[in-house]
This record gives C-alpha cells, structure tokens and sequence, in this order.
C-alpha cells in the first residue's frame, strides 16, 4: 500500500480525524498519539507504526475493471478544446453544426474541436 493509504488506516484506527491534514501531519499526529520518536524517511516512519498497530493491507479484490472517473472534469474552453478562441470570431450563437464535427457562428465562421479533446469527451461521455 502507498504511504497515503497506510497513514489513513492509522489514523482510522487510534481515532484521529486526517481530514484537512496532509500525509506527513497526519502521520506526525499518529507518531505522537502512539508515543513513537519518529525519525528517518516518512515511508519507513509509517512502516514502523503500522507495524506497532498490527495493520494489515488485504488486496482489494473488489476493484472495478475499468479506471474509476472523477465526479467533475473542468476545462479551459478557448484552445484547449477548440480552435480558434472566441475572442477571434465576429459571430456567435446560434450555432450550427456541420457534418464532420465542427461548427459554424451565426456568420459561418468556423470552430473546431482538437481531436485528443473530441476523444477525452466523447470518453467521458460514456
């Protein structure tokens, strides 16, 4: 297990609220809760006190077969997932879509997607 997971399982066990901490607070947090003078690599120092608890880290045979995907995806609109910025054009909505992809502004100016965005979207989509 990552050090991140061994030191949130610490801190579940000695009662510890790791929540707004970040890895090596909590860990200093678990170190003092259990007496423990932490010296050396936060690795070993987490090594050290998983062993004093007696955790253990089962395989997690529950993992899903696909990646997981994050509740919210956020973009930079403008050349990141088309081409040319706004700011560039004249025209605007309504916008028409045109048969391989792209649209055109209310004055036939065009906009394109950039494929690796067409692909994480159309991803995402799904």
């Amino acid at each position: 297990p990552t050090l991140a997971v061994q030191v949130r399982k610490a801190c579940a066990e000695l009662g510890i609220a790791d929540s707004g901490l970040t890895v090596p607070m909590a860990l200093m947090a678990c170190n003092k809760a259990m007496g423990i003078e932490a010296s050396g690599p936060l690795l070993q120092q987490a090594d050290v006190l998983v062993r004093q608890l007696g955790l253990t880290f089962e395989a997690d045979v529950s993992q899903p077969d696909s990646p997981l995907l994050p509740q919210l995806v956020v973009f930079d609109l403008d050349f990141t997932l088309w081409r040319p910025e706004l700011y560039q054009l004249r025209g605007g909505p309504p916008f028409k879509p045109c048969g391989d992809g792209g649209v055109l502004t209310r004055l036939g100016e065009r906009l394109d997607l950039f494929p690796a965005a067409r692909k994480v979207l159309r991803e995402l989509a799904e």
